[in-house]
């Protein structure tokens, strides 16, 4: 069931690097969605702790 969990990570993913990727080199534009992608990932993960 965890694995459900990083579909909305993997999808913020996918739109930073749409997003980005018009705007700045190609390697950039992962680079940016590997922080978004983590970032969410965090979030999703750790926040039902702080809650």
């Amino acid at each position: 069931m965890r694995g459900f969990k990083t579909i909305p990570a993997y999808l913020a993913f996918l739109g930073a690097c749409w997003l980005f990727i018009d705007k700045v080199n190609y390697r950039l534009a992962v680079l940016g969605g590997i922080a978004v992608w983590l970032i969410a990932a965090l979030a999703i993960f750790l926040a039902p702790r702080y809650l």
